[in-house]
Parts: C-alpha cells; sequence; structure tokens
C-alpha cells in the first residue's frame, strides 16, 4: 500500500471519530436538555401547587375568621340577600339606628360571595361542595364527587392536573375536605351529621397557563444557550480534526524511517527476550533458592523454588526487603545494619541462616553471596543462592541424640550391672534373716518390706535397660498398658516431687498391638515429660485407652498452662521449642510424630490456654501393612 493511500485511510478513520465525537457530543447535549425540560416542567407544577396552596389557606383563614367572629353582618344589596338556611336564626336581619339593613353572612355565605366576585379578577376559583349540599349549586361535579368519596376512605388531601371546561387548558386542583365542627351543626344539624364527620370540601381549581408559560420560555432560553454551545462545540471538534490531520500527516512522514529503526530494535528486543526467558527457565528450574538483591535488600527477582520453600509469590515480595518477609524477628535489625552499609563494608560470601515460611514453619538455609559492581565499582546487585539443610540438620540433630540415648543406655546397662550383685547379696541377706532369724513378728513385716524394695529396685533397674536398648525395628505384639506403666515406673520419683498424681483409664477390651515396643516407650515417656514439665506446682494426668473399631485410641491430658494458640500449629516441627536451649532442643514432638507417622497412625493436640493440654494418638491394632 503506498504513502498516499495510507494517509487517506487515516484521514478517513480520524473523520470517522470526529463524526463519533460529534454525536456523542450532541447526545450528551440531547441529555441535558431532557433534563431540564423535565425539571422545568416540575418546578412549574410545584409552583403552581404551591399557589393553589396559598389560595386555599387564604381561603379557610378567611372562613375560620369568620366562624370566630359568629359570621358579619353586611348591608342587603342587590347581590348580597339574606340567607335562607338561615332563617330560623333570630338574628339574621338587623336594622341599624339610621334605618340600614344589615343581613348576617355565616362563614360559608362569606367564602361564596368572595370566590363569585373575585375569582374572575385573579383567575383562582374556589368552591365549597359536598355529597349532601344544602344549595344545588354546591352539588359535585364528577371530580369533587370522586374525591369526597376518596375523603370518606381516609385521604386527607387530594392534588391533581385535569383539562379544563374548555377541554384544552390545563388546570391544577386542590381539594382539602371539611369535618363538621359544633359551629356546623347550627344550619347542617337537620343533615344528620355528627362532630368530625367530613362535611363536604373545598376545592381550588388554578388555570396552569401562566405557569407554563414561563416554563416554556424558561425552556426556550436554555434551548439557545445549547444550541451556540452545540455549534461552537461542534466547530471546534471540526477546526481540532483537521489541525490533527495536517499534524499527523507530517508526522506519518518522519515515523517512517522511525518504523524501521524500531523495527530493528524489535528484533534485538526478541533476541534479548529469547535470552531473558531462557535465563529466567535455568533459574526457576534450579533446585536452590535464587533471589535477587538491591543494596537496600529489595527483592527484584525469586525464582520458582524460592516460592514453593517460603510460600509467598514474587508478586507478593517484589520490592519488599527480604529480612521483613523471610527472616526471624531476631535476625531483621542485623541484617538490615549490615545492608546499610554495605558499600562500605563486606557481604560474607557464605552465611547460614534460619528462614520463616508464610505458614510461619521455620527452615535452615546455607546461603551463597555474589556481588555485582557498577563502573564505579559500587554494588549493584546481590545475587544469593540458598541451599535448604533443614532436613540434614535434623537428621544430624537425630543422629547425636541416637548417640546420646546409646551412651546413657551403656551407661545405665553398666550401673545396673553394679548395682544388682549387691542388691542380690542384700537381698539373700534378708532372706536369710527371715527364715533363720528368730525375728519377731513386726520385724517380719519390715524384712518382707525390704524384700519388696529390693524387687522393686531389680524391675526399675530391669525396666531402664529395656528402654535403652537399641531399638529392633520390628513390630510385635505389644501390650499398650504394660508399656506405659513401664513409663509410669520411670516418672514415677518425678511426679512426687512435683506432686503430680496420674489416673489411668484402660479399655479393657483393648489387646496387644502390633508395633515397635520401644518406640512407642519413646513417645510415651516424651509426652509424659512434657506434661510434667508444664505443671511444676503440681496437678493431675489422665491417661485413657480405648479400642475405636480397628484403631487403637492413647490420650494423654494434663492440668497444666496449656500450649498457646500461636503455638500449638508449630509444635511438631524440628527444633521448635519454647523451652530454654538447656531444657530442649524442639525434636522430642518432632520424633514422636514420626514414629507415629512410621506406624501409620497419627497423633495431635489440643489445648485451652490456662487448663491444659490433650495429645490423642491413634494406631492400628493390627499395624501399619494391615
Amino acid at each position: 500500500m503506498s504513502d498516499e493511500q495510507t494517509s487517506k485511510n487515516r484521514f478517513f478513520n480520524l473523520m470517522r471519530y470526529t463524526w463519533t465525537l460529534i454525536t456523542v457530543w450532541t447526545l450528551i447535549l440531547a441529555g441535558f436538555m431532557s433534563k431540564e425540560y423535565v425539571e422545568i416542567n416540575r418546578y412549574a407544577d410545584e409552583m403552581a401547587l404551591s399557589t393553589a396552596r396559598a389560595h386555599l389557606n387564604k381561603d379557610f383563614s378567611f372562613r375560620l375568621w369568620g366562624w370566630m367572629h359568629g359570621g358579619v353582618y353586611v348591608p342587603v344589596l342587590p347581590g348580597v340577600q339574606p340567607n335562607p338556611y338561615l332563617a330560623n336564626y333570630p338574628e339574621r336581619d338587623i336594622t341599624t339606628p339610621s334605618g340600614r339593613k344589615l343581613t348576617l353572612m355565616n362563614p360559608e355565605y362569606m367564602l361564596r360571595n368572595l370566590n363569585e366576585t373575585f375569582s374572575e379578577l385573579y383567575g383562582v376559583a374556589a368552591h365549597l361542595t359536598s355529597l349532601k349540599p344544602l344549595r344545588p349549586e354546591n352539588g359535585p361535579d364528577p371530580w369533587e364527587a370522586k374525591t369526597l368519596h376518596e375523603f370518606e376512605s381516609g385521604l386527607k388531601e387530594k392534588v391533581e392536573v385535569v383539562r379544563g371546561k374548555d377541554g384544552k387548558q390545563k388546570v391544577l386542583r386542590l381539594m382539602q375536605p371539611l369535618y363538621v365542627k359544633q359551629e356546623c351543626l347550627k344550619c347542617h344539624g337537620h343533615q344528620g351529621y355528627k362532630l368530625g364527620d367530613i362535611r363536604g370540601g373545598l376545592d381550588v381549581s388554578l388555570p396552569m397557563g401562566p405557569f407554563l408559560k414561563r416554563a416554556h420560555a424558561q425552556l426556550w432560553d436554555h434551548f439557545y444557550f445549547v444550541t451556540v454551545l452545540w455549534l461552537m462545540g461542534c466547530i471546534g471538534l471540526l477546526v481540532g480534526s483537521e489541525r490533527l490531520r495536517k499534524n499527523t500527516q507530517a508526522l506519518a512522514l518522519s515515523n517512517i524511517g522511525m518504523q524501521r529503526e524500531i523495527e530493528e530494535r524489535k528484533r534485538v528486543e526478541v533476541a534479548l527476550q529469547k535470552e531473558s526467558s531462557f535465563t529466567a527457565a535455568v533459574l526457576d528450574t534450579a533446585g536452590a533458592l535464587i533471589m535477587v538483591l538491591n543494596v537496600r535488600g529489595e527483592i527484584i527477582r525469586f525464582n520458582q523454588t524460592s516460592e514453593s520453600v517460603t510460600g509467598y509469590q514474587f508478586q507478593e515480595v517484589a520490592g519488599r526487603p527480604f529480612w521483613d518477609i523471610i527472616l526471624p524477628p531476631e535476625e531483621r535489625e542485623p541484617v538490615a545494619r549490615l545492608f546499610a552499609g554495605i558499600q562500605s563494608g563486606s557481604l560474607p560470601q557464605k552465611m547460614t541462616k534460619p528462614l520463616v515460611t508464610r505458614g510461619h514453619r521455620h527452615r535452615f538455609i546455607d546461603w551463597a553471596n555474589t556481588t555485582f559492581r557498577d563502573d564505579d565499582g559500587n554494588i549493584e546487585y546481590i545475587i544469593s543462592i540458598g541451599i535448604d539443610i533443614t532436613e540434614e540438620r535434623l537428621l544430624q540433630s537425630q543422629l547425636l541424640h541416637a548417640e546420646k540415648l546409646s551412651a546413657i543406655g551403656k551407661l545405665s546397662a553398666s550401673i545396673a550391672h553394679e548395682i544388682n550383685n549387691p542388691l542380690f547379696g542384700i537381698r539373700n541377706v534378708i532372706e536369710r534373716l527371715r527364715e533363720k532369724g528368730s525375728l519377731s513378728e513386726d520385724n517380719r513385716e519390715f524384712a518382707d518390706l525390704a524384700l519388696l524394695e529390693c524387687d522393686r529396685i531389680r524391675d526399675l533397674i530391669k525396666d531402664l535397660q529395656n528402654f535403652n536398648r537399641p531399638t529392633t525395628g520390628v513390630s510385635t505384639p505389644v501390650n499398650l498398658h504394660k508399656a506405659i506403666n513401664h513409663i509410669l515406673l520411670l516418672s514415677n520419683k518425678e511426679m512426687k516431687s512435683k506432686h503430680v498424681r496420674v489416673n489411668t483409664v484402660y479399655d479393657k477390651d483393648l489387646g496387644e498391638i502390633m508395633a515397635i515396643a520401644d518406640q512407642l516407650k519413646q513417645v510415651f515417656l516424651n509426652l509424659m515429660n512434657n506434661a510434667l514439665e508444664a505443671m511444676p506446682s503440681g496437678g493431675q494426668i489422665t491417661i485413657t485407652t480405648q479400642k475405636a473399631g480397628q484403631e487403637a485410641v492413647i490420650t494423654f491430658s494434663d492440668t497444666g498452662a496449656g500450649i498457646p494458640e500461636e503455638v500449638i500449629g508449630h509444635i511438631f516441627e524440628p527444633f521448635f521449642t519454647t523451652k530454654p536451649a538447656v531444657k530442649g532442643t524442639g525434636l522430642g514432638l518432632s520424633i514422636s510424630y514420626g514414629i507415629i507417622k512410621h506406624h501409620g497412625g497419627h497423633i495431635e493436640a489440643a489445648s485451652t490456654p490456662g487448663q491444659g493440654a490433650t495429645f490423642t494418638i491413634t494406631l492400628p491394632i493390627e499395624g501399619k501393612n494391615a
């Protein structure tokens, strides 16, 4: 396509947009005029209604004034004759001392005479009417009759714009009810009215012509203004369109060379994009955590492994200091200070730091840091590559723990051997004295008691040796009640020193289960130790067993301080502990969790802070393979 043809097409598109804008401009002003038409007519209706109410209130006020004065006496004239409906009133007609004849006008007569006299002058007609009129002239027209019936149904006021008697001119009709009062019974009591009845109504008819004329004049003023505004807008759009066409044509000629340059740049950008995509794919598929940081420690790149380990998406962490997101609170300030002086200081190439995931889990990451500098030698970016060594640390800690247990087992075996020999001798001596010595009955009881204590020492040493033997890893039938009792025997001294009572509730129907006995004892001992540490001032531990179908359920409940809500979700994590470093490694519950999972069961914790904690263990009776 030639440049001339392209220019024509652009001009055609530009004119299409211009006419579209003119159409939109026209629609906007048309909508404005429609709104003005509605508003002006509404205002005219409101003004007419206000005027009608003013006349109606004037008539009511005039009628009330007449009632307050008991009517007025006026000279008898051709247009003012005595009211025949007051013929029974003794003072209807009076004569003044000068001989003038006066007749009494009651409020209704006064109001009717006022409207008949001045309705033509002001163009507003008021009409007193009733469904039971005394005067035929007061009879209602169809509109008034319908309204009077509506008043009897509870309506308080009727307003409506209708056609006048000529069928052309619009008239606003406003009508309000008249209620029977005490003074009304003087003339209308014989009609059967009672106080409070609706006797009739007062109707005001107001021609709408003057109000509509004024509204139309105002509407034409607005129309002239909007028309001028529309013309100015259209002219401005056409002039602007022409100027834009000329500028666009000149710009199009200068853009030809620029388009070629842009095309060349696009080819370079595509090549760079491919290279960037390749690099991004390498970073995202790497098994290590890779973060790119600026000198303020803000994250500008975050690979998929980082997202997987931390639980955060790149969009959530982009532009934020990494220590505020993935480091525990105690590590944030030192790292922030390190980055504050990064240009003058040095960034360690290797460091191991704990990492906190989105789910508040702790991981240990071995970081390797590389800095990139600009032409002036200043650090511009830092690339940190991290390897998750949490599992490695866990295995090391478990190995150290196992070695410690092995050492304790060897030591306990040696001590047991050294104790068993003298214990055996002591027991033989006591038996010899009991059998051969001439002991009294009281001393014989003491000797029996000594023999029982020797047996108890022997059983304690035997249980300690069994517990500290290396695990066989082989599932055998295990009596859970005996295993728990062995642990209670080992913990008996600490329970007494801390004034802790143990209540056992065993299910008699629960027989043996297939499990690794020494591993289950390790879990039970860990739960007992945790419960005892939670009750330094005494309390109660309740151990229950229950058979639930093909599963055994064991619960350890204590009345200690409980576990805080923010902590309970992390107690089975490796290295997580709320104890001082000298009292715990954070591995006890983690190892217990692994043992129960290895048996095909599960362990859960529930707690109410201040009221204790409950650990529930569920194990398959027939073993994991079953």
